[in-house]
Formats: structure tokens, C-alpha cells, sequence
């Protein structure tokens, strides 16, 4: 299908490739987004909390 577009609008593959992967990354952020940054923001602290906890003698 993006070849198709490609060859109409006399433009890439990569270009409809790129806006599609855009919106679908824009929808993800914005459906899921908060939960991800909550979860990985947990994640530092974790790590950062390993990392102090074996550096201990």
C-alpha cells in the first residue's frame, strides 16, 4: 500500500512508513504513556537502589 502512495505522490516508501510509525508511536504515548514513565521511573529508583545497597562494605 505505501508503494502505491508512493508512486501516486510521487514520493518514498519510507516517507508513508515514517508518518504511519509517527501516529502509531503518538497513539501509544498517548494511551499508555503515564504507565510507562511511572513504571520506568520505578526502575531508576530500583536500580539506583541496587547499586547503593552492593557498594556497601
Amino acid at each position: 500500500m505505501v508503494y502505491r502512495l508512493a508512486l501516486f505522490f510521487q514520493t518514498t516508501a519510507e516517507f508513508w512508513m515514517a508518518l504511519q510509525s509517527n501516529y502509531d508511536l503518538s497513539l501509544a504515548m498517548e494511551k499508555s504513556g503515564d504507565d510507562i514513565k511511572r513504571s520506568v521511573h520505578n526502575m531508576q529508583l530500583n536500580e539506583i537502589k541496587s547499586n547503593n545497597q552492593s557498594h556497601k562494605v
